[in-house]
């Protein structure tokens, strides 16, 4: 029986973006547009971190879901600087499969900000 992760959860990101008053709305400030960029790599990623789910499904009996929060920064040249686990905001017990993730995020390609840019990038795994 395959896990699989959950789309509509693995799509929330958050980029601190500010809230600018008096916009219209169709109106997109460029951290909006930077952040759905952002999100546009983060999808194409979703199948290399559904495989490290799956993969630790597959070792550990009784890994049924469960979620992960990671956050990194994307550097001025697009590459992730840092990522690291939000431990606090993430209950999925398996070590070898955050470990996976995380790298995956590690070696993803971004396109260049204006500005490092923080992100926090909840996923839940599930059935």
């Amino acid at each position: 029986m395959k896990h699989r992760l959950d789309p509509l959860a693995a799509r929330t990101l958050f980029l601190g973006l500010v809230s600018l008053s008096g916009c219209t709305p169709a109106a997109k400030s460029a951290d909006q547009i930077y952040g759905e960029r952002v999100n546009s790599v983060l999808e194409g990623l979703q199948p290399q971190i559904r495989e490290c789910y799956e993969a630790g499904a597959a070792s550990q009996f009784g890994l049924v879901g469960g979620f992960a929060t990671v956050r990194f920064i994307i550097g001025l040249d697009g590459e992730v600087e840092t990522a690291e686990l939000v431990h606090d905001k993430t209950d999925l017990n398996h070590p070898p499969t955050l470990v996976c993730i995380v790298n995956v995020i590690r070696g993803a390609r971004f396109p260049l900000p204006s500005k490092r840019s923080p992100v926090v990038y909840p996923m839940e795994f599930g059935w």
